[in-house]
C-alpha cells in the first residue's frame, strides 16, 4: 500500500513540475493555477497518508506539517496560493466539532453557590377565615371565599371553602 502511494506521489510531482513549467510561460493562467493547487493538495494528502501508514513517527517526535511545494514558481504565484489557503478555513475539523470537544472546567460555567432562599413562612388558616381561593372547576380565577373545613395532615392541609358570591 505504501509503495502504491509513493508511486502516485511521484506521478503527481512529475505533473506538478510540468504545470510549473507552463506557469513560467503564462503565470496568470487561472486553469493552470487551479490545477497546480489541486496537485499540491493531492501531494499533501498522499504525504499525510504515508505518514499515517509509517506509524506517524514523525508526528510523535513533533514534526511540523509539510508546506505545499513551491517548485519553480514566481513569488507572486506562491503568494496567491498562500493567500487562498489562508482565506479558506477547513469546512470540518474534529477539534472544532462540538460532539468531540471534551468538557473542561473553564468551558462549563459552574453555578455560583448562592444562599438558599429562606423558606416561605408557613401560614395555617382556620375555619371561618376569609381567603381568596381559586375556582378550580371554573375559570381558574381567584374569588373571596370562607374556609368551611380543614382536612389532611398538618404539613399538607386541604381546605374546603365556600365562595361568598356563590349563594347570591
Amino acid at each position: 500500500m505504501a509503495a502504491q502511494l509513493e508511486a502516485e506521489r511521484k506521478e503527481y510531482e512529475t505533473q506538478l513540475e510540468l504545470v510549473d513549467a507552463s506557469l513560467q510561460d503564462d503565470p496568470e493562467n487561472e486553469e493552470l493555477l487551479a490545477l497546480r493547487n489541486e496537485l499540491v493538495n493531492c501531494i499533501q494528502l498522499l504525504n499525510d497518508s504515508l505518514a499515517e501508514l509509517k506509524g506517524a513517527s514523525a508526528a510523535a517526535s513533533g514534526a511540523q506539517k509539510q508546506e505545499p511545494l513551491a517548485i519553480g514558481l514566481p513569488s507572486s504565484t506562491s503568494q496567491k496560493a498562500s493567500v487562498q489557503d489562508a482565506e479558506e478555513p477547513p469546512k470540518w475539523s474534529r477539534e472544532n466539532h462540538p460532539a468531540f470537544k471534551k468538557p473542561s472546567a473553564a468551558a462549563t460555567p459552574q453555578p455560583e453557590k448562592e444562599e438558599a432562599p429562606a423558606p416561605a413562612p408557613v401560614v395555617n388558616y382556620q375555619v371561618n377565615d376569609t381567603v381568596m381561593a381559586r375556582w378550580l372547576s371554573g375559570d381558574k380565577g381567584f374569588y373571596p371565599a370562607k374556609i368551611v373545613s380543614v382536612t389532611g395532615s398538618s404539613t399538607a392541609p386541604i381546605y374546603t371553602v365556600k365562595f361568598k358570591s356563590y349563594d347570591t
